[in-house]
């Protein structure tokens, strides 16, 4: 089991955000030529918990998802989205047993995909926080 595989489980199955990317959900980055909107996530760190005699099986680590869309208002909807899937989400899924998964930053970012165009990807990377074992 791996913290991203959970990360994409719980997007996936989630209605909204499957609504507005389908299966674009990707490790690391967007493949080239993919469609718009899609949303990416890797695992930006990864902690174990030390008990009194041996190391513990609580681990924390934080995920970073990317939602991106070709407007900022897709962009915008995409996020919500996302944030709504995970903050909060409890459960096993992917061999995980989440015990709290929390929003750490958010920011919006824009690239140009053309130059001199207005046309261009709009993001927001979002850090979560996840406790698990």
């Amino acid at each position: 089991m791996s913290v991203e595989k959970a990360t994409r489980s719980i997007l996936t199955a989630d209605g909204t955000v499957s609504g507005l990317v389908s299966t674009r959900v990707y490790p690391i980055k967007r493949p080239q030529g993919t469609a718009l909107p899609a949303v990416t996530y890797e695992l930006a760190a990864e902690t174990m918990t030390d008990a009194l005699e041996d190391q513990g099986s609580l681990k924390r680590a934080r995920v970073s998802v990317q939602s991106m869309a070709a407007t900022y208002g897709g962009v915008k909807a995409l996020a919500a989205a996302v944030r709504s899937a995970l903050v909060n989400y409890t459960g096993t899924t992917q061999g995980a047993v989440i015990d709290s998964y929390r929003e750490e930053t958010f920011n919006d970012l824009s690239e140009d995909r053309k130059p001199g165009s207005d046309e261009g990807t709009y993001r927001i990377v979002a850090d979560y926080v996840i406790w698990y074992t």
